[in-house]
Parts: structure tokens; C-alpha cells; sequence
């Protein structure tokens, strides 16, 4: 069977090896993101898709694995949460995830960072109301601080996230926004604009699944970053997921097939 992502290759030697890392089990359509570009994109991003499909086709799947993983049933927290509210943010989380990626095919790579600056914070945002009712209550009254999310949240999250957001902040202190100087099927100099922010995109994806998988861990059966130890507060973040492995191996390959100089 020819893998989905237009390679020709088979699907066994193409992209499954990184589709069985995330769960990821069908090559028969187009994931979401294809669809978002080939829908809405302008011809410069179709151009992107036509150049790095198979990479935007392995973090396509990615994200639609958290979509499934992640319905509105497992948000259930209990008669004082709002089960629709705090999916609405996963779902708008990922919205600015392929917002970010059709702003980094058209070359606008600060305007991508800085949305995906957004989507992170937005995931210290639903930890923090999803954990804690005192921030429900005053996320419904108006009264949320988004501001201080990140000092009420970084207990229960993984330290990458807090680091991720430090480098993230960087895009909102850039200065005047402005269109990075690549044109999308050239292949010098601009692979550092294409492979950084994949790279980027990667982050904020694990970043989502992992923050979701923390607040949700008691209604989903698939697992692939926390675990507990004895008590309920107990949570065990594995070090060793094959989701990093997955990133660390789609880093490897697109520098290999786009070397920055």
C-alpha cells in the first residue's frame, strides 16, 4: 500500500514506523491539517504542502491522534465543570496550532511563533481551571488571569513546558511584526525558517497531549506520558514516551533531508 503522504514509497516504509509511535492507525484519508490547507490555503501554502508533505502529513496524523484521544466525554470532571468549556479550549489550542502552520508556510515565521506562544499559555490555562475550581469560577465570572497560570500550574505539568514557553515568550519581544524572507518551495537559504518551525509546531502538539493527558488521566485508556504511583496526587511523567522519540526522529530526518547552513 503507498504511503498517504504522496512519497510513493510504501506505507510500511514511509510513514508508518511514525504513525505506530503515536497510535496513529489509518492511511486511507487525509488527516485534518491536509485538509485545512488544501480547503483554505492560498497557492504559496499549497506549495509548502507539495514540498514538505510528508512531514506535514506524520504531524497531521500526531494531531488528530490527540483529537481522538481527547473527545468531549473525557473532559468529565464533575457537576461544577463545564465539560463543553474546557473542550472548546482543547479544540481552539489546536485551531492555532494550524493557524500557526499556514502562517510558517507563507513564510511568516515570528507571526507563527507567536501563535503558538498563545497556544501554550492556553494550555497552562485549561490545567489551571481544570484542576482548580476556585480559577473555574472565576474564568465564568470574568475575573481569570491568564497571567499567572503558568506559577499556578508548573506542579502538575513537565519542566519542558515551562522551558518551552521561555523560548516561546522571545517571539512576543521580537519587535515589529514582519515576513521572514523565504519563499516556500526554495530550498537555500530558508530550510532554517521550514525545520525550526516544525519544530516549533512539534512542541506545542506534545505540549497539548501532554497537559491534556494530565487533567483527563482518569477517563482516557491510551497513555502514552503519565502514570501513577500509589496515591491519587501521585502522577509519574515517563521520560522515555515514544511521542519524544517520534519528535526526535522527525527532527533527525528533515535536517537530513533540509540541512540548515
Amino acid at each position: 500500500m503507498k504511503c498517504n503522504c504522496g512519497s510513493s514509497k510504501e506505507y510500511s516504509k514511509c510513514c508508518q514506523p511514525f504513525d505506530d509511535m503515536v497510535g496513529y492507525s489509518s492511511n486511507n484519508n487525509e488527516n485534518i491539517l491536509f485538509n485545512w490547507i488544501t480547503k483554505y490555503g492560498n497557492e504559496g501554502e499549497k506549495n509548502f504542502l507539495l514540498k514538505f508533505r510528508k512531514y506535514l502529513n506524520r504531524i497531521g496524523n500526531y494531531a488528530d491522534v490527540i483529537f481522538s484521544i481527547f473527545s468531549p466525554d473525557s473532559f468529565k470532571r464533575n457537576s461544577n465543570i463545564d465539560t463543553d468549556i474546557l473542550y472548546s479550549i482543547h479544540h481552539n489550542i489546536l485551531l492555532t496550532v494550524y493557524g500557526a502552520t499556514s502562517c510558517l508556510a507563507q513564510g511568516l515565521f515570528v507571526q507563527s511563533g507567536i501563535l503558538l506562544r498563545s497556544a501554550l499559555e492556553d494550555c497552562f490555562v485549561l490545567v489551571d481551571i481544570s484542576l482548580n475550581n476556585e480559577q473555574f469560577t472565576k474564568f465564568l465570572d470574568g475575573k481569570y488571569q491568564a497571567n499567572k497560570s503558568l506559577s499556578r500550574t508548573k506542579d502538575y505539568l513537565h519542566k519542558d513546558l515551562i522551558k518551552w514557553y521561555g523560548y516561546f515568550s522571545k517571539f512576543t519581544h521580537a519587535g515589529q511584526l514582519h515576513s521572514a524572507n523565504f519563499l516556500p518551495m526554495a530550498c537555500h537559504p530558508n530550510n532554517w525558517v521550514s525545520v525550526t518551525g516544525f519544530q516549533n509546531i512539534v512542541r506545542i502538539l506534545v505540549s497539548l497531549h501532554i497537559a491534556s493527558e494530565r487533567i483527563n488521566y482518569d477517563n482516557i485508556t491510551i497513555r502514552f506520558f503519565w502514570s501513577k504511583n500509589g496515591g491519587e496526587k501521585n502522577f509519574i511523567f515517563n521520560e522515555d514516551s515514544k511521542i519524544y522519540l517520534w519528535a526526535e526522529k522527525i527532527g533527525n530526518e528533515i535536517l537530513a533531508d533540509y540541512p540548515i547552513e
